[in-house]
């Protein structure tokens, strides 16, 4: 159907991705994480939450 109307279909997303940051900085959100009694994957996915929030 795409392709009859002209359309590009949506992409299917897999909900994970690398994400390249400075040593220290990864040094200092995985001490975050475990302060929190959390996850580094939570912190990150929090952060992009509030900066996703921010953006609308």
């Amino acid at each position: 159907m795409c392709v009859a109307e002209g359309i590009t279909p949506e992409k299917a997303y897999k909900g994970s991705f690398n994400v390249r940051i400075p040593a220290e900085m990864h040094k200092q959100a995985a001490i975050c994480a475990l302060q929190n009694n959390t996850s580094l994957n939570k912190i990150v996915e929090q952060a992009l939450q509030r900066f996703l929030l921010m953006e609308n």
